[in-house]
């Protein structure tokens, strides 16, 4: 136990609680029952989607919204900032981005329903690139390219698949097999001046 003690001690020492990364909150939108802000880190250089409740559904008109309110001021920190990403979280709390993954996946000849994992790539590079094509990416570049950046690719991590009868948003045909619905999702941003 005094092993424990003194090893904590030693992490507030090396990593005090000053050096905590501090995030500006830039926009917020109220829904009916939840609550979604955009998030900056400055230090970090990331932009981070939030909603709570957790697992409080956002549609692409709402997440559209929350990047022009955030951008709507002349002195945006967004303009004073250089930001590499944009952090939205889970994909199923965007059932729009989930169902498109799943009707994408179960569709493509790279993408094995039996395994439930692409057949030559990696799993987390194949879902990236299915979120990539979504028409979605193009809408947010065009509200981006008021403060001068674009989206330049998708990262993913920590993939989940799962089979029909586990997917309560999906609105396609039944299937057998697995397809990929959630992941955490990242948006790269390049500026463009």
């Amino acid at each position: 136990m005094l092993k424990f003690i003194v090893g904590l001690a030693m992490l507030v020492v090396i990593f005090p609680a000053s050096s905590k990364a501090q995030s500006a909150i830039l926009s917020r939108l109220a829904l009916d029952s939840c609550q979604a802000q955009l998030e900056a880190d400055v230090r970090w250089q990331v932009l981070t989607v939030k909603i709570s409740p957790l697992g409080c559904p956002l549609t692409r008109d709402q997440l559209l919204s929350l990047f022009r309110r955030a951008i709507s001021g002349n002195d945006s920190l967004l303009q004073r900032h250089r930001f590499n990403s944009i952090f939205l979280g889970r994909v199923i709390d965007y059932p729009w981005l989930s169902d498109f993954l799943i009707r994408q996946a179960l569709r493509d000849s790279a993408w094995s329903k039996k395994q439930g994992r692409p057949r030559r790539q990696n799993i987390n590079t194949y879902v990236a690139r299915l979120a990539g094509k979504h028409p979605f990416i193009e809408k947010l570049n065009s509200v981006l390219a008021n403060i001068y950046y674009k989206i330049t690719g998708v990262s993913v991590e920590k993939v989940l698949v799962g089979r029909y009868r586990q997917l309560h948003d999906y609105t396609g045909p039944e299937f057998k097999g697995g397809a990929p619905f959630d992941a955490q999702i990242y948006l790269l941003l390049q500026p463009l001046k």
